[in-house]
């Protein structure tokens, strides 16, 4: 699905010339499962262009084998181990007396209704005069295909011609397509051009055209659809006119009209930007998109509200196509990309992918390797994300040279599901300290795990242990260093971010009162806030007022112990107080008559 690729600083039509940098292996290897296989055969050399989509996480793909002009289109999905064939159609079922060209693109809806677009061009005629241009084709399940010419142009010399098809359909499930139409007769003219069907028929409008120079080509259109059914398309323009200083371009129709594009990367002599783009939006309606510059793969997105960002994990190389960047529901993206290498060259499938909220490093991944030489693949290819994370992609093989004994293959790799990189969060850390002097102390730790393999074990002793509760009982007056881990794969751990955690003694007098409590004396269990005090003054164990509630002895003559009862009706005499008998001596000669009176106070005159 290449359509402006770059060889030593140039640009060209020729589907047969690119160059692919070297990749650098730059994050670790991520351990995913591939099923690898052939689907399909050219019975040739031509190229297997291909297509995909995902619905209900399922993968579907768009394929056009054969030579020329005998091609067929097929759609298929993604069974689980192979895949199955749902329909395939001719170009002449689309067009009679048409031959397919190399462009094809599939998108499902929302009702589960497939759309597809592909470049016919007319067989009879001589050269170079035959109408060419985009076609759309759709069907539900069960149902026969439906055909339309989108866009279509002949000229007598053969100058008009479209490229880089890539249709995507929106909210209200219209399609849309974007292509890029070159008029090089006389002054030239090279547009990124829109097409959408109105409901009843196909419309299509400018979206960027730059003329007057055979060098300044406009190449590599691709666009994604926001949530609010608006377009954002990125292309490559040239404008010094020598054809090698391509810039990467972005407009959208936010406003209801095509603004006037941004230069979000612009090229110098032979340091070209935006070769090929891959984009993408999330459900804040921002932009994300990966091109191919003269240095590498850039990611760069508008979260921040301007576009920012730069080569993949700082120097990642490779080679991408049109659908080489996917977002699913989850805003996780994935890049299945080449390794590197021109036609002749072995390379390697390789993917990436950054998951939601998981940083700016992307993990990287083999989805397939050959081995050995000889072989030549990956030159076009397409590949899709499912919402559970799984990854699938269709490209070209032949080992050898291909012809008609040993056709060009359509091949696949499908993954299993992404595992989310493990870890784990301590979200608290609760310590109840020792009491009584006894080891009664406990910690209690709230954690939790993304892309856990296992269940979450606990430490108290920096890792020296781990139990499978999260509540450790019994502790001992002390420091305790806290760590949690997953049991499935012990290296994915976390370290609690304010170790030491401290349990200290408390109420070591066991009187339910520690010395934070207003506790003056923790080793006098007698002693606490809720002590009573007596004022007994004169110390006859009698006292006198009310009782003071306090830690403290509120001054000299108060008491809390030792004391008989309260009453005393004078505190400054030790004599006087209600155990003081009182005898009866009226005539004062020092004997008494009856019994005493036992009372604080005289019982009256002659006591």
């Amino acid at each position: 699905m290449f359509s402006n690729l770059t060889f030593n600083g140039s640009s060209t039509r020729t589907v047969f010339l690119f160059l692919f940098l070297l990749l650098a292996f730059l994050s670790p290897i991520n351990s995913q499962t591939f099923t690898n296989g052939t689907q399909d055969n050219t019975g040739g050399c031509d190229w297997p262009f291909s297509s995909m989509a995902t619905y209900n996480n399922e993968f579907y793909g768009f394929y056009r084998v054969g030579s020329y002009p005998n091609y067929t289109y097929k759609l298929v999905k993604w069974n689980g181990s192979s895949w199955t064939t749902l329909g395939s159609f001719t170009p002449n079922d689309a067009q009679p007396g048409y031959g397919a060209s190399d462009y094809v693109s599939l998108a499902i809806d929302a009702t589960g209704k497939y759309h597809v677009a592909f470049k016919l061009s007319q067989i009879s005629g001589g050269c170079c005069s035959q109408e060419r241009g985009v076609w759309y084709g759709s069907r539900t399940n069960g149902s026969t295909w439906s055909f339309a010419k989108v866009s279509a142009y002949s000229d007598p010399n053969g100058w008009k011609n479209v490229y880089d098809i890539v249709l995507k359909v929106d909210g209200n499930n219209i399609p849309h397509i974007i292509f890029d139409y070159d008029d090089v007769n006389g002054g030239r003219s090279y547009e990124v051009r829109h097409s959408f069907f109105n409901g009843s028929s196909w419309t299509t409008e400018q979206v960027y055209v730059q003329a007057g120079n055979a060098s300044n080509e406009v190449n590599a259109p691709n666009f994604a659809i926001d949530g609010n059914n608006k377009l954002h398309v990125a292309f490559q323009a040239e404008t010094n006119g020598s054809g090698l200083d391509g810039g990467l371009f972005y407009t959208n129709n936010v406003s209801g009209s095509w603004a006037p594009p941004t230069v979000l990367a612009a090229g110098a002599q032979g340091m070209t930007q935006g070769n090929v783009i891959s984009i993408v939006t999330d459900a804040a309606n921002k932009v994300h998109l990966v091109h191919r510059n003269y240095q590498g793969l850039i990611y760069l997105n508008n979260v921040s509200g301007s576009f920012s960002g730069g080569q993949i994990n700082g120097n990642l190389t490779g080679g991408i196509d049109f659908e080489s960047l996917r977002m699913n529901s989850s805003g996780d993206m994935a890049l299945f990309y080449n390794s590197a290498g021109t036609f002749s060259d072995p390379d390697v499938a390789k993917y990436a992918y950054l998951l939601s909220g998981s940083g700016s490093t992307w993990t990287i991944g083999t989805a397939y390797n050959p081995g050995g030489s000889g072989y030549q693949m990956l030159n076009f290819f397409s590949a899709s994300f499912t919402n559970d994370k799984k990854i699938a992609a269709l490209y070209d093989y032949v080992s050898g040279s291909c012809g008609a004994g040993n056709p060009r293959q359509l091949r696949y790799s499908v993954s299993t599901a992404i595992a989310a990189a493990c870890s784990v969060t301590i979200n608290s850390v609760t310590p109840t300290n020792a009491t009584c002097s006894m080891n009664n102390g406990s910690i209690a730790i709230s954690a939790s795990c993304t892309g856990c393999t296992g269940s979450l074990e606990y430490s108290v002793n920096n890792g020296s242990s781990y139990q499978a509760g999260s509540t450790f009982n019994g502790l001992a007056p002390g420091n305790y260093n806290i760590k949690v881990r997953d049991s499935g794969n012990t290296s994915c751990e976390a370290t609690y971010g304010s170790n030491p955690v401290s349990v200290s003694g408390v109420d070591a007098d066991c009187d339910g009162f520690t010395v934070g409590q207003g506790d003056c004396n923790d080793s006098d269990p007698a002693l606490n806030p809720n002590t009573q005090w007596f004022l007994d003054a004169d110390n006859d164990n009698y006292y006198t007022g009310s009782a003071v509630t306090q830690c403290t002895s509120p001054g000299a003559g108060y008491k809390r112990t030792g004391l008989t009862g309260g009453g005393d009706c004078n505190d400054s005499d030790p004599a006087i107080n209600p155990a003081t008998q009182w005898f009866l001596d009226a005539d004062n000669d020092n004997y008494y008559t009856g019994s005493a009176v036992t009372q604080c106070t005289s019982p009256g005159a002659g006591y």
